[in-house]
């Protein structure tokens, strides 16, 4: 902790640890961590399957100290797995498992007098602090208690409203309809920032509508214009919870920053799975005839046989990224798909795709060269990630190229800040 805290007072030069991130950053600013006998947690929750098909799900939650040097944070002694939820399948309310963590959070933000550590004469009183929570998109708008992709602003980060067309939302950069004014530039983000203040504006919003006795649909519409559907345990929670938890305040000083997206899955499995969706035709016609980066489905057919026949000869441990993409993309993970975005994608695509919209998938493939890796970012290629990522940003948005694009792709790669 005395390393981290040091690192966080000197001038920021890229992302290698979890100490050089904006959000410890502010919390030292903020009067937390104020001595080396504070401890940072990380919180993480996923679902997984006892069995192959149909099988009991649960949800572990577990707690990592990760104010530990990298090697010892996967030790059973820096994990902590309070919570196993028993299934059959995911909670329905995830948050009464939570509020045990919640109490246990909140004595020890208030601090834990007497005791001893290692190499120190006499005793100490030690505080520990939830800096965030690692989930996958899903699961981090279940904490947050947002609406998510089916929202009309669906980023926990920025203000960022959608154009409905039937049953979706849709995130031009120029309104459809007339006047067809400018809704936001790329390069500048003319959104306002989400902060703690403004998500629980918007809970007490939807929490006042159904005290008021209103119906259903009209709290559902208050949830999908803000995308927040209601009061949530660590991010906007509610007078009862605030007296319950005294000590918990901190996380209006974090706001947002404490549920980053997860990026694994945010690039992976949404951005790289839709643009395949949109190549291979299974997206379906935007516009009204078919968008020339549509490829033939007989060039689809020969694409996924090109991949297969590479499974000979690679490692077992690679061969099941390399199946047939034109039969098993719809069960492809995140490492398939990173497989594809950094090995495969580029050879089968380079030749067969227009060139304009060529271009703008391998600035894709070179943001992901730079954040898919063990190492830390410097600033200077974190700056080049996010160029790359606004890049295939603009070209996604122009009507030479991909058109208008979901709403999940294009609020993932457009609402989260790099």
């Amino acid at each position: 902790m005395a390393e981290a805290r040091a690192a966080a007072k000197a001038p920021m030069d890229g992302v290698r640890d979890w100490y050089d991130g904006v959000t410890f950053r502010e919390a030292i600013a903020a009067g937390l961590f104020d001595t080396d006998s504070c401890m940072a947690l990380g919180i993480s929750m996923d679902g997984f399957e006892v069995g192959r098909q149909r099988g009991c799900e649960g949800w572990p939650i577990v707690a990592t100290v990760i104010s530990v040097n990298l090697g010892e944070r996967v030790n059973n002694v820096a994990q902590i797995i309070p919570v196993v939820t028993p299934g059959p399948r995911q909670p329905v309310d995830v948050e009464s498992f939570l509020h045990p963590i919640a109490e246990e959070l909140d004595e020890m933000a208030k601090g834990i007098d007497g005791i001893k550590v290692a190499g120190r004469d006499s005793t100490s009183t030690l505080h520990a602090y939830a800096l965030q929570f690692t989930t996958d998109m899903p699961g981090g708008d279940k904490l947050l208690n947002a609406k998510g992709h089916n929202g009309q602003c669906p980023g926990r980060f920025r203000e960022f409203f959608g154009v409905r067309v039937k049953k979706r939302h849709y995130y031009p950069t120029v309104d459809p309809f007339p006047p067809k004014r400018m809704r936001f530039s790329i390069q500048r983000f003319a959104t306002r920032l989400r902060t703690a203040h403004s998500i629980a504006k918007d809970a007490e919003e939807g929490e006042a509508a159904r005290r008021e006795g209103k119906s259903i649909a009209a709290v559902d519409a208050l949830a999908i214009k803000s995308g927040i559907k209601g009061y949530s345990l660590f991010l906007s929670p509610s007078p009862e919870d605030r007296l319950r938890y005294p000590n918990r305040g901190y996380f209006s000083k974090i706001g947002p920053a404490a549920l980053p997206y997860d990026t694994m899955h945010l690039v992976l499995s949404n951005v790289t799975q839709r643009l395949w969706a949109l190549f291979s035709g299974e997206f379906g016609v935007i516009g009204t005839t078919p968008e020339p980066y549509i490829l033939p489905r007989t060039t689809v057919t020969a694409i996924g046989r090109e991949i297969e026949a590479g499974r000979a000869t690679e490692p077992s441990t690679q061969a099941r990224s390399i199946r047939d993409i034109n039969v098993h993309y719809r069960s492809y993970k995140a490492s398939d798909w990173m497989f594809f975005l950094l090995s495969v994608g580029e050879v089968v695509l380079g030749n067969r795709l227009p060139e304009e919209v060529l271009v703008a998938f391998m600035y894709l493939c070179k943001a992901a060269r730079q954040m898919f890796r063990p190492s830390g970012l410097s600033k200077v290629e974190l700056t080049t990630v996010e160029s790359h990522i606004k890049k295939i940003c603009r070209a996604s948005t122009s009507k030479s190229t991909l058109g208008v694009l979901s709403a999940s792709m294009y609020a993932a790669m457009c609402l989260s800040p790099c």
